[in-house]
């Protein structure tokens, strides 16, 4: 009776805190390192801000999930639209929201770099690693977009390129 879903809700919370765990770190060390990557210098400051600013978009993710999820995900069966499908699964599952920004994000900061002092950035890995990220979380997101968010082939597609862009990031 009471017991068991008591230790359901426990469960569900304890796995949506790992989550967001993963997902923070994975935010915070992803985009950390771009962030120092795009600076002209390698010094200690460069570092200081990269991780102040990773850690201001980690935090900001994860808050955005949780509220997500607390306020409408976890108290509502999955919406009929595609894009509020994908902001759905995004606040049970935080990576999926981060590479749903990061595809936008990655996308347009491949594009700066490239237009913007090439050669550095090309040099210090900027633009290589915006490059990477953008096909990664295009690798992960463009499935569900064309195949639908909660078919089938989203269990194949989730098979596929989570492992492939987790062992791409290792």
């Amino acid at each position: 009776g009471a017991d068991s879903i008591n230790t359901g809700r426990t469960s569900l919370v304890l796995l949506q805190v790992a989550r967001y765990l993963s997902s923070f770190t994975w935010a915070l060390t992803g985009e950390g390192i771009f962030i120092f990557l795009c600076f002209a210098s390698a010094g200690v400051e460069s570092l200081h801000i990269a991780v102040r600013v990773a850690a201001c978009w980690a935090c900001l993710l994860v808050a955005m999930c949780a509220l997500l999820w607390l306020q409408w995900a976890s108290c509502s069966p999955p919406p009929d639209n595609l894009l509020l499908q994908l902001l759905w699964v995004g606040a049970w599952v935080p990576y999926w929201m981060r590479l749903l920004v990061m595809s936008i994000f990655y996308s347009a900061a491949f594009l700066v770099l490239g237009l913007h002092n090439r050669s550095l950035a090309w040099q210090r890995g900027s633009l290589a690693l915006a490059g990477f990220n953008a096909a990664m979380a295009a690798l992960f997101i463009i499935p569900k977009i064309v195949l639908g968010v909660f078919t089938p082939s989203w269990l194949l597609s989730d098979a596929v390129a989570v492992p492939l862009t987790w062992l791409a990031y290792v």
